[in-house]
């Protein structure tokens, strides 16, 4: 990321609409009007996709007041993705829309996950995530 803008830095400026105030040009009477810097972006909004680990998996029963004493214990965090609000006339097929469990107990990754990608998207391999 260029300009000094740290990961964080971006995500944060996605996840908030700046309002700024213009206030008449030079030889313009009247009122100023307000304008936010999210036109042309569509509903673009963070979303919790699954869990990541914070440490190691426990044995089952060895965290006390764990809700369950039969299943491995593991403390986790949310985590998030990026996700777009797309009227259902716009998907080619049903499987754009559902969404599947991908985990990765070895990593410490457990999420929902959507292949879905726009026809002008299939072109980016861009990503830095």
């Amino acid at each position: 990321m260029g300009g000094g803008a740290s990961r964080l830095d971006a995500w944060l400026s996605l996840a908030r609409i700046n309002w700024r105030y213009a206030a008449p040009q030079d030889g313009e009477h009247g009122k100023g009007a307000w304008q936010h810097d999210r036109s042309g972006l569509g509903w673009v909004v963070p979303i919790p996709v699954g869990y990541g680990a914070l440490g190691e998996m426990h044995d089952a029963g060895s965290v006390a007041n764990a809700r369950d004493t039969t299943t491995p214990f593991r403390f986790v965090e949310s985590l998030y993705s990026v996700g777009q609000w797309l009227s259902p006339h716009r998907l080619e097929h049903a499987e754009q829309l559902l969404w599947y469990a991908a985990s990765q107990p070895d990593a410490g990754r457990y999420r929902c996950c959507n292949d879905y990608r726009s026809a002008t998207d299939a072109d980016e391999s861009d990503y830095d995530f």
